[in-house]
C-alpha cells in the first residue's frame, strides 16, 4: 500500500535532521525509499546559502558599475590604452559574468529546489578563467 505524503510544518528556526528508526527485529534489512523536500519561507535555499543570493546580486551590480566606469574611461582615453588595460577589462568582464551566473544559479535553486548543473558549470568555468587571467596579469605586472 502506498502511503500518503505527510507534511510537517516547522515553526522554529534551526538545523534539523531526519531519522528513520525501527525496533522490530523482523524488520532487519528493510529498505526505505522516499524523498524529503525542505522549503523555507523565502524559498528552497538552505539557511546558510540564503544570504549568498543577495550577496551575488550585489556583486553583479558592483561589477556592472565598475565595468561601466572602466568602459567610459577606456572610451575617454582610447588612444593611450595599454595591452595590460585590455587584460584588466577581460578580468572585469569575466568577474561580471561569473557573479551574474552565481546569482542566477542561486535564484533558480531558490525558486525550483534543484541546482541547475549547466549554470553551475559555467559559473565555475568563468571563475577559473578569471582567476587564471588575473594571476597571469599579476605575474606580468610583477616581472
Amino acid at each position: 500500500a502506498k502511503e500518503q505524503p505527510d507534511t510537517i510544518y516547522i515553526t522554529k528556526s534551526g538545523m534539523y535532521n531526519i531519522y528513520f528508526m525501527f525496533c522490530d527485529p523482523q524488520l532487519k534489512g528493510t529498505v526505505i525509499n522516499g524523498r524529503t523536500v525542505w522549503k523555507n519561507p523565502t524559498g528552497y535555499l538552505p539557511g546558510r546559502l540564503a544570504p549568498l543570493l543577495k550577496f551575488y546580486g550585489f556583486l553583479s551590480l558592483a561589477y556592472l558599475i565598475l565595468g561601466l566606469i572602466w568602459f567610459l574611461q577606456n572610451v575617454r582615453f582610447g588612444n593611450d590604452i595599454l595591452q595590460l588595460q585590455n587584460c584588466i577589462t577581460a578580468v572585469i568582464s569575466l568577474g561580471m559574468l561569473e557573479m551574474t551566473l552565481w546569482y542566477f544559479e542561486y535564484a533558480n535553486f531558490n525558486a525550483t529546489g534543484h541546482r541547475p548543473i549547466s549554470i553551475t558549470i559555467w559559473a565555475i568555468t568563468f571563475m577559473a578563467i578569471k582567476k587564471t587571467v588575473s594571476r597571469l596579469l599579476l605575474l606580468v605586472v610583477s616581472m
